[in-house]
């Protein structure tokens, strides 16, 4: 053997220890987190920084036509590019979606199918789409884009598609993570966030509302006589009623209010920098819409406390808004009371009971509240 193939063979040898050792790294980084934020984060570094490619794009899979832009690097404006999805067959990036195999384009010129990411990249070059596979289903997509035509080797085209091979693993079990989670957060029957979660939640609401100096307002729900509508109608009805009960809530409150099942047919609502008055307009027009509401065919009592006005811990805010609760269901029903002091019972001394909400307001405008 003469000396220049032997030294080719060295070089080659070189080469791919090189890449043995990057592979290595980059599977160790990677399964260090179960969390798709932090995996985009890993990803971005480690293919920007550490390999160099100054130019690309991750696609996630959602649902069965599309992919979506979810980590892109080198764009004039990458925040155009996040976000922006393609249908199976659209461009070279669908067109890999659809046949799960690379796509390599050594002159971006040559190809009328290349969309140019929706002319938020003007500039031409060598442009390489690789799908991200598991048990040959497609999980998404990673492009990269370079300047000058025939820019990626085969090598290099060849050691990519090595490293897709971990990142669709990486995501898979980011994904399996992240539906797991979010299942022991969900309750099952509605989809709202359970008890468990919100008990989570609240404390840290109220840690924000201290650190800004704001209120905050609980909701306490309960639908009235739902015992008897299950005995009535059967379990599975009043299941049915529990799903477009919750899906009225949500469609009621704004995105950053945060609801949850407490249980049974009882819920709770989160209003952040919200105050007891605005927590009183918010409760009596969710009250009416539901009682209007000819689907639902239901009426709700409610109890409202807030912090601080009327506690400042986690169990102390529960309890409150749970004995304004009680006190809207021994009043009759059907409305609203707002917490305003402490209640023992409902024969307790009126100086120092839950107030209605016409006794809120009639206080408010400073009349008596006996």
């Amino acid at each position: 053997m003469s000396s220049p193939d032997l030294e080719k063979i060295n070089q080659e040898l070189e080469i791919r220890i090189k890449e043995l050792a990057l592979i290595n790294e980059f599977s160790q980084l990677i399964v260090s987190t179960l969390e798709l934020p932090k995996l985009y984060n890993i990803l971005d570094h480690f293919l920007g920084e550490k390999l160099g490619f100054h130019e690309f794009a991750l696609l996630l899979r959602e649902g069965e036509e599309e992919v979506v832009v979810q980590v892109a690097r080198g764009f004039a404006d990458s925040s155009k590019v996040r976000g922006m999805s393609f249908k199976t067959g659209e461009g070279v990036t669908g067109l890999v979606f659809q046949s799960r195999q690379p796509y390599y384009i050594p002159d971006t010129r040559l190809e009328g199918r290349y969309l140019y990411y929706k002319g938020e990249k003007s500039e031409d070059g060598s442009f390489l789409s690789i799908p991200l596979l598991f048990k040959n289903e497609i999980v998404g997509i990673l492009n990269f884009t370079r300047s000058g035509t025939g820019a990626f080797a085969a090598q290099e085209i060849q050691f990519l598609n090595t490293i897709a091979v971990q990142i669709a693993i990486a995501l898979i079990n980011a994904g399996l993570y992240s539906k797991t989670r979010e299942l022991a957060v969900r309750d099952e029957l509605t989809g709202l966030h359970n008890r468990r979660h919100f008990r989570e939640i609240l404390p840290l609401e109220i840690k924000r509302a201290e650190r800004f100096g704001q209120s905050l307002s609980l909701l306490m729900i309960d639908i009235d006589h739902f015992k008897k509508y299950n005995d009535t109608f059967g379990h599975l009805e009043g299941d049915k009623r529990l799903r477009e009960f919750s899906k009225l809530l949500l469609t009621s409150i704004r995105q950053v209010d945060y609801i949850a099942r407490y249980g049974g047919e009882e819920f709770v609502v989160v209003l952040p920098n919200t105050k007891k008055e605005d927590a009183v307009v918010v409760a009596e027009k969710l009250r009416r819409k539901l009682a209007s509401d000819p689907q639902q065919n239901l009426t709700v009592s409610m109890g409202i406390a807030s912090y601080p006005v009327d506690a400042t811990t986690l169990e102390a805010v529960l309890e409150a808004a749970d004995k304004a609760l009680y006190q809207a269901k021994w009043n009759g029903r059907d409305q609203v009371v707002v917490f305003n002091g402490v209640w023992t019972s409902p024969s307790a001394d009126p100086a120092n009971k839950v107030f209605s909400l016409r006794d809120y307001v009639r206080d408010k405008q400073g009349g008596t509240s006996a």
